[in-house]
C-alpha cells in the first residue's frame, strides 16, 4: 500500500506542470548613456492617464485645458480603460497630413496617484501592452494636477472624497 502510495506521488509530481512566473518586461532608461533632451510629445496624439485611489482613472486628452476638469473611465465594464485606448489610437491615426510621423502615433503618460496600488498601475500597463502602445511613459503627478484631479473626483462623487 505505501509503495502504491509513493507510486502516485511521483506519479502526479511528474505530471503536474509548476506553475511559471509571469513576467513584465519594461524599458528603462540605460544609465550609461547621456539622456535625450529635447523631446516634444506632440500635444494632438498625449492622453494624460491618472490611476487613483478610486480604481479609476482619470484622464485628459493633451490638447485640453486641465481647468476643465479630467474625465473617468474604469479597468472594466462600460467605459473601460481599453476602449478609451482603442478610441484614441483611432483618432491619432486619422490626424491630416499637416501633422508629423510622431502625431500619428498615441503617446500615453502615466501618472500615478499617491493612493492609487499597484494593482491598478500594473494594470495600466498591460493594456498598453495589449493595445501596443509603443509610446507610454511613467511620470510624477505635479501638485496642481493631483488639486484639479481632486476637484473632477468632488464634482463627479460628492465632497468627501480623498486622494
Amino acid at each position: 500500500m505505501v509503495d502504491l502510495g509513493f507510486l502516485l506521488i511521483t506519479f502526479f509530481m511528474y505530471t503536474t506542470t509548476m506553475a511559471k512566473p509571469k513576467v513584465m518586461d519594461l524599458s528603462v532608461p540605460d544609465k550609461s548613456k547621456p539622456a535625450i533632451q529635447d523631446v516634444v510629445i506632440p500635444a494632438e496624439s498625449r492622453l494624460v492617464l491618472i490611476p487613483t485611489s478610486r480604481h479609476e482613472i482619470a484622464w485628459m486628452k493633451g490638447i485640453q485645458d486641465p481647468a476643465k476638469g479630467y474625465q473617468f473611465c474604469h479597468y472594466s465594464g462600460s467605459n473601460n480603460l481599453r476602449e478609451l485606448l482603442i478610441a484614441e489610437q483611432a483618432r491619432t491615426k486619422a490626424l491630416g497630413p499637416e501633422f508629423s510621423k510622431e502625431a500619428h502615433q498615441l503617446h500615453v503618460l502615466i501618472k500615478p496617484d499617491t493612493g492609487a496600488s499597484f494593482q491598478d498601475i500594473v494594470h495600466c500597463l498591460d493594456e498598453m501592452t495589449i493595445n501596443a502602445v509603443y509610446y507610454s511613459t511613467m511620470m510624477p503627478l505635479s501638485p496642481p494636477e493631483k488639486e484639479q484631479v481632486k476637484k473632477s473626483l468632488d464634482s463627479v462623487y460628492g465632497k468627501s472624497m480623498a486622494l
